[in-house]
C-alpha cells in the first residue's frame, strides 16, 4: 500500500509533467487529483500547496530518479517474482523485470547526436519491424544517474513473458548498428523460467525423497532380502492366491462344527458308556459297509524258523520212498 506524503512543509512546487497510470497526465488533471479523497489520502496537507509549471532549463541540474526520489517511490512497491532466467533491472525502474535492455553512451558518439531525431527514427522502425509490436511495450530515455548521459531503450512483452521483446531487439540490430557503428551494449531477459515458490520446493523435496526411498528399497529387496521376495514369487506363482476369494482362513474359535474346537471338561459314567456304545455301532457299520482294505500278518516281524539241513534231507528222501 502507497505510503502518504505530508506536503505541509511545501509552499510551493513545480511540475513539468506527472502521469499516474492512464487515467492522469498533465498539470491540471494532477491538481484535481490532489483535491480528491484519494489524492488528499496519498499527500496530507495539500490544500495551500502551489503547483506551478515547471521547467528545467539545464538537464543536468534537475536529473530524474534522483536517489531520494527512487528510494521513496520504490518503498512503495512490491516487486513479482519475473519468470525468467536472466531479469534486466534498468536504472529508474524498481523491480527486476523480463524484457530487453539497449544502453549507448553518448560520450562515445561521434559527431553530432539528436536525442529527438534518434528517437523518431527508432519509433518508425518499430512500427515497420519484423516483430509484431502489438504484443510488446518499449521506453526511450536518458539515463543520468550517477553523473552517466546514457541512452537507453527498454522492451518488455504485454502480459506473460514470451520472448517478444528479445525478438523485437534482435530486429532492430542493424539499425542500431547503421546509428552508432559500435559501443551499444544489448542484454537479454532469457528464456522464460517459473521459479518454485516455498510450499512448491518443498512439496518436490517430499516428492524426490519418496521416489528416491521407493527406488533404493526395491534395490534392496530385489538383491540382499532372502524373506520378502521368494515368498512375493511364490504368491504370483500359485494361482490360487488370486482366485481365493479369503486368503487368510477365517473360522469361529467357538464354533462346534468347525473341527477345531475341543473339549476339556471330564465326562461323567453314563456318557462315557454312551460314547462307547455310539463309537462301537459306527464301528459296525463301516465294517458292514467297507471291504477291508488292511489284515494283520502273523509272520510280521518273527523270526525265521530254524532247520536242521540233514531233516530237511531226510524229509524230502522219505517223501521220495512212500
Amino acid at each position: 500500500m502507497p505510503k502518504p506524503i505530508d506536503m505541509q512543509y511545501h509552499e510551493s512546487i513545480e511540475v513539468g509533467n506527472v502521469r499516474f497510470g492512464d487515467t492522469i497526465e498533465g498539470l491540471d488533471s494532477f491538481h484535481n487529483f490532489m483535491s480528491s479523497e484519494l489524492g488528499q489520502f496519498l499527500f496530507y496537507n495539500a490544500e495551500d500547496t502551489l503547483i506551478r509549471q515547471g521547467k528545467c532549463a539545464n538537464a543536468d541540474k534537475c536529473p530524474c530518479q534522483e536517489p531520494r526520489q527512487m528510494d521513496a517511490i520504490c518503498s512503495n512497491v512490491r516487486c513479482t517474482v519475473p519468470h525468467c532466467l536472466s531479469p534486466i533491472q534498468p536504472p529508474g525502474h524498481c523491480c527486476p523485470m523480463c524484457g530487453s535492455w539497449f544502453r549507448m553512451d553518448m560520450a562515445t558518439i561521434n559527431g553530432v547526436f539528436n536525442m529527438q531525431t534518434f528517437m523518431d527514427k527508432l519509433r518508425r522502425k518499430i512500427n515497420t519491424g519484423e516483430v509484431d509490436d502489438s504484443g510488446v511495450e518499449f521506453h526511450i530515455g536518458v539515463d543520468r544517474s550517477a553523473g552517466a548521459n546514457v541512452v537507453q531503450l527498454i522492451i518488455v512483452d504485454k502480459g506473460e513473458y514470451g520472448e517478444k521483446s528479445t525478438r523485437m531487439m534482435d530486429s532492430l540490430g542493424p539499425f542500431f548498428e547503421k546509428q552508432f557503428s559500435a559501443g551499444f551494449q544489448v542484454t537479454h531477459a532469457g528464456q522464460p523460467h517459473t521459479p518454485l515458490e516455498g510450499g512448491q520446493l518443498l512439496a518436490f523435496v517430499m516428492l524426490t525423497l519418496i521416489v528416491a526411498s521407493t527406488f533404493f528399497s526395491i534395490i534392496y529387496v530385489y538383491y540382499y532380502d532372502d524373506v520378502l521376495l521368494p515368498r512375493l514369487r511364490a504368491a504370483v506363482r500359485n494361482r490360487q492366491f488370486f482366485t481365493t476369494p479369503f486368503v487368510f482362513a477365517r473360522f469361529d474359535p467357538n464354533n462346534d462344527v468347525d473341527g477345531l474346537s475341543v473339549d476339556v471338561t471330564y465326562p461323567s459314567a453314563v456318557q462315557l458308556a454312551n460314547e462307547e456304545r455310539e463309537e462301537s455301532a459306527a464301528l459296525g457299520d463301516d465294517v458292514e459297509n467297507h471291504h477291508a482294505s488292511s489284515f494283520n500278518n502273523p509272520m510280521y516281524e518273527k523270526p525265521a524258523p530254524k532247520v536242521d539241513p540233514a531233516m530237511e534231507v531226510f524229509d524230502d528222501v522219505e517223501l521220495l520212498v512212500k
